[in-house]
């Protein structure tokens, strides 16, 4: 997961694993650890610099209060969605 932190104009990478594809292949979920402000973030991969998804949300564990598990919405379903309203291919 590629994200800018903060206020701070410095990027961090984390590596993570995929865990699972929603029913709906419209995304996915992953074990990456996120911080305040990291819905948005690109996720890419480590093989072949592919990008996957953008961050957008955690689950909670109700007992521990933790973040439990993290889902991005895969770049292939948000580049359809969003095609009516921006020319994705545009530079």
């Amino acid at each position: 997961m590629a994200t800018c932190l903060p206020s701070t104009n410095r990027r961090s990478l984390r590596t993570c694993t995929v865990i699972e594809l929603a029913p709906d292949a419209h995304s996915f979920s992953h074990n990456c650890k996120t911080r305040v402000a990291s819905a948005g973030s690109l996720m890419i991969s480590a093989i072949d610099d592919a990008r996957l998804g953008i961050q957008n949300g955690v689950a909670f564990n109700r007992a521990t209060g933790n973040a439990s598990i993290a889902f991005a919405a895969r770049l292939k379903s948000i580049s359809t969605e969003i095609s009516s309203i921006i020319d994705v291919g545009a530079n």
